[in-house]
C-alpha cells in the first residue's frame, strides 16, 4: 500500500455502531485504505491486542455518531491498550463529494 494506490479508495477494516458494550480485540488487519478500526456513538469501547499494519487515515478510532437521524454527540468509557501499530501512509483522504 502506498499513497498512490490508496489515494481515491475508501475503507474500514472493524466497524461497529452504537451497541455497546464493543470488544475489538485480537485482529490482525493489513493495508486498509481508510482506517483500520472504527467505533461511532458506542460506549464502553476496548481495543486492545490488535496489530494493524498499513493505513491510510486512522489506525484505531473511536469517535461520536453525528449526521444521522439519531446523533450521539456523547460517549464514554474508551479505551485503546497494548495494541501494534505500523505503516501509515499519511495521504489526505479523497473527498466523497467529488
Amino acid at each position: 500500500m502506498n499513497a498512490a494506490t490508496t489515494a481515491n479508495s475508501f475503507g474500514v477494516g472493524v466497524m461497529g455502531s452504537l451497541l455497546p458494550p464493543k470488544l475489538i480485540e485480537g485482529h490482525t488487519i493489513r493495508t486498509v485504505a481508510t482506517t483500520a478500526t472504527r467505533t461511532e456513538g458506542a460506549n464502553n469501547v476496548l481495543s486492545q491486542r490488535n496489530s494493524v499494519n498499513g493505513y491510510r487515515l486512522h489506525s484505531i478510532k473511536i469517535t461520536i455518531l453525528q449526521g444521522h437521524e439519531t446523533d450521539m454527540l456523547t460517549i464514554s468509557n474508551g479505551v485503546i491498550k497494548n495494541n501494534t501499530l505500523q505503516s501509515a501512509v499519511g495521504t489526505t483522504p479523497p473527498s466523497p463529494y467529488g
